[in-house]
């Protein structure tokens, strides 16, 4: 059984490392990661390219509204 892990993002690419090597460290295997970027005006897309297997989701319609960008990315992933 294929897990997914679904990474809603904005501006913490900082923590990105850490969070994609945390995941990669799991003594399950099978797991897929899905990041969606909801327009970062950091560098976290430079970052989390830099990483194999990983899907990445560039959201384009971003609102003003940060609760609902979350919702749209897992809905989207």
């Amino acid at each position: 059984m294929r897990a997914s892990v679904v990474i809603a993002n904005y501006n913490n690419a900082k923590f990105i490392p850490d969070c994609i090597n945390s995941l990669k460290s799991q003594t399950y295997n099978n797991i897929e990661i899905i990041f969606f970027d909801d327009n970062s005006k950091d560098n976290s897309l430079e970052i989390i390219e830099k990483f194999e297997n990983v899907k990445i989701i560039k959201n384009k319609h971003q609102t003003n509204f940060g609760s609902l960008n979350q919702i749209n990315a897992f809905k989207k992933a």
